[in-house]
C-alpha cells in the first residue's frame, strides 16, 4: 500500500496513452467588452518649411519689377517669375511659362447685311413767323401789326440733319385783327431747333389793349400808347426789332398809331397832322433762287374827329406789311406767307375802320446737288435743291 502518486514509486508505467486527433473547432464565443482608450501619444517632430506659392500680379507692366512667384499674364499666356526680374516674359529673362496662349480660332460665318445707314446733311434755312394783326379803331386808332420773327444761316454755319429721319416743319399764321380789340400775335414757325416767334399785334390803347411783344413789337395804339418790344425771345442774331409809339392832339382830336416793327428797322412813331407811322422795313433773302424781302411791319391808322384835317394811315414795311387805315382807306393785311404785320385800324370821324391781320409765315431749306429730301415745294437753282413750305408739312431726308 502506497500514499504515492504515479508516475512515482513505486508505481510503474505498463501502457502509454497516445494522444488522440484534434476535435472539431468550437463556435466562436460571444465579444468581450471593450477596453478603455489609450492615452494620447506624444507630439510628432514638426515638419520641413514648403516652398512659396505662386502669386497673381495681374497683367505684366513693362518698368515693373517681378519677385519669385509673381504670376503675370501676357499675350494671352501665363509666365511665373523663377529670380527677381524687370524683363518681359515674351523672352526676357527670369520668367518661366506656366500656359502659353492659344492660336486664334476659325473665322466666324459672315453676320446679316445691316440697314442702310443715312447721310448727314448741311442744309441753310430760312424761317419766318406770321406776322401780329393791326390794333381796331374802337373811338380811337390802331397800332400796326410786327412783323413775324425773321432767322436764317444764310451765310453763316450750317445746319446739320441726320439721314433717314423726319423733322416736322411748322408754319405760322398771321394774327387775327378787329374792329374793338388789340390785334392778336401771330403764331411762331419752326423747323428743327429753329423756331421764329410770331410777330406781336398792334396796340389800340396803353392799358387794357396794349401792343405785344413778339418777333418784331407791335406799334402802338390810342392815348398813351408805345410799342411794343422785338426780338422776344430774345436770339442771336435779333430777329426783329420794336413797333412805334402812338401819337394824340386834342381840339379837335386826332392820333397817329405807331408802325410795327420789321425784321430790319424799327416801326416809325405816328405823327399827328402827318400821318400814321410806318411799317418797319423787312429783309431781304435770295434762299428761293430770286431776292424776296420778308417780315415788314403794319402801318398805325390815322384817325381824327370832325373839324380836323384828314391824313392818312402809315405805310406797310417792305417784306408784307400792311397799310394802316386813314384818310378813307381800310387797312391791308400783311402779306401772306411773307410774316408781314397787318394794318392799324382808325376811327375817321363817324366811320370806324377795324384792323386788318398778319400775313402768315414760310420756311424754305436747301442743300448743295441733287435732291435727298421730300417735304414742301421742291425746286432747284444754281447748283441747289430746295424745299419751300408755304404751311406746315414733314421735311424727311433720305
Amino acid at each position: 500500500m502506497t500514499s504515492q502518486q504515479p508516475p512515482d514509486a513505486p508505481w510503474v508505467c505498463i501502457a502509454q496513452a497516445v494522444d488522440g486527433e484534434p476535435g472539431e473547432r468550437g463556435e466562436r464565443g460571444v465579444q468581450g467588452m471593450i477596453g478603455k482608450q489609450g492615452e494620447v501619444g506624444p507630439e510628432g517632430p514638426r515638419g520641413e518649411r514648403g516652398e512659396p506659392g505662386l502669386r497673381w500680379a495681374g497683367n505684366y507692366q513693362s518698368g515693373r519689377r517681378y519677385e519669385v512667384g509673381d504670376v503675370v499674364g501676357a499675350d494671352g499666356g501665363a509666365y511665373v517669375a523663377i529670380a527677381s526680374t524687370e524683363q518681359t516674359p515674351l523672352g526676357g529673362a527670369g520668367w518661366n511659362t506656366l500656359a502659353k496662349g492659344g492660336e486664334t480660332g476659325p473665322r466666324g460665318p459672315k453676320g446679316d447685311t445691316g440697314a442702310t445707314g443715312g447721310l448727314l446733311i448741311a442744309v441753310e434755312y430760312l424761317v419766318v413767323a406770321g406776322g401780329g394783326g393791326g390794333g381796331g379803331s374802337d373811338a380811337s386808332v390802331g397800332g400796326g401789326g410786327g412783323a413775324g420773327g425773321f432767322r436764317t444761316n444764310i451765310g453763316g454755319d450750317l445746319l446739320t440733319l441726320s439721314g433717314a429721319s423726319s423733322y416736322t416743319v411748322t408754319v405760322g399764321a398771321g394774327g387775327t385783327a378787329s374792329q374793338s380789340l388789340a390785334g392778336s400775335s401771330g403764331t411762331n414757325s419752326v423747323f428743327d431747333t429753329i423756331t421764329s416767334a410770331g410777330g406781336g399785334g398792334g396796340g389800340l390803347n396803353a392799358t387794357t389793349a396794349a401792343a405785344i411783344a413778339g418777333g418784331s413789337g407791335g406799334g402802338g395804339g390810342g392815348a398813351g400808347g408805345t410799342g411794343a418790344a422785338g426780338d422776344t425771345p430774345d436770339v442771336t442774331p435779333d430777329q426783329g426789332t420794336a413797333g412805334g409809339d402812338c401819337a394824340i392832339a386834342t381840339s379837335p382830336i386826332r392820333r397817329a398809331g405807331g408802325g410795327g416793327g420789321g425784321a430790319t428797322s424799327a416801326g416809325s412813331s405816328g405823327v399827328v397832322d402827318t400821318g400814321g407811322g410806318n411799317g418797319g422795313a423787312g429783309t431781304a433773302s435770295s434762299i428761293s433762287g430770286s431776292s424776296v424781302t420778308y417780315a415788314g411791319g403794319g402801318g398805325g391808322g390815322y384817325g381824327y374827329f370832325s373839324g380836323a384835317t384828314v391824313f392818312s394811315g402809315g405805310s406797310g414795311g417792305s417784306g408784307g406789311g400792311g397799310r394802316g387805315a386813314g384818310n378813307g382807306l381800310t387797312a391791308v393785311e400783311g402779306t401772306a406767307n411773307t410774316g408781314g404785320g397787318g394794318g392799324g385800324g382808325a376811327r375817321e370821324d363817324l366811320t370806324l375802320r377795324a384792323g386788318a391781320a398778319g400775313g402768315s409765315g414760310i420756311v424754305i431749306v436747301r442743300y448743295v446737288g441733287d435732291q435727298r429730301a421730300v417735304g414742301g415745294t421742291v425746286t432747284s437753282n444754281g447748283g441747289y435743291t430746295i424745299h419751300t413750305f408755304t404751311s406746315s408739312g414733314t421735311f424727311v431726308v433720305s
